[in-house]
């Protein structure tokens, strides 16, 4: 995330797209988005969890909070900006799940370590789900992330500017300066 923003700053791309944490602005050593940039809001998802088929944890499509106290769960690391994954990691902590950290820490490859191996995975939302897998809703889980374009302000691109209007013409949110 901080290399994307350094990028848009320097004029090296001409916007970014990326997964934030609702409502988590930054973190210990990520700066947030500076006031230079407009961000446009394409969806939300809400943090959920892939099981594995034919677990205890998979004949329910809410677990409870008390359900996941100590479950293994494999999550995200800092692929996806250290923002997201520090506040993916303090959900988990939050309701006691026992974090595992697996060798590839992209989303995809967590979903696909969980079903390798057999433990639940953290899902954002946002790249479907793997075979052998089912998506779970937990209690008091209010975690939601969002996919985010970033764009440099008053200094768009014909082609840029025709993204970012077919965007908010797809039911993007308006603009957030």
């Amino acid at each position: 995330h901080a290399q994307l923003i350094s990028d848009l700053a320097g004029n090296e791309i001409d916007l970014a797209i990326t997964l934030e944490a609702q409502d988590v602005t930054t973190s210990l050593v990520e700066p947030g988005v500076p006031a230079e940039f407009d961000r446009f809001v394409v969806g939300e998802c809400k943090l959920r969890v892939l099981v594995p088929h034919g677990s205890s944890a998979d004949g329910t499509d809410t677990l409870a909070a008390r359900s996941v106290d100590g479950m293994a769960i494999a999550t995200i690391n800092r692929a996806h900006g250290v923002t997201l994954s520090e506040a993916v990691l303090r959900e988990l902590l939050r309701l006691n799940f026992k974090v595992l950290r697996p060798p590839e820490g992209d989303a995809v490859s967590v979903m696909r370590y969980g079903a390798l191996m057999g433990v639940a995975a953290v899902d954002l939302g946002w790249f479907g789900t793997v075979s052998g897998m089912s998506v779970r809703d937990v209690e008091t889980m209010d975690l939601r992330t969002s996919l985010v374009v970033l764009t440099r302000k008053n200094e768009l691109r014909d082609g840029v500017e025709l993204f970012i209007r077919e965007l908010m013409q797809g039911g993007a949110s308006d603009k957030q300066s």
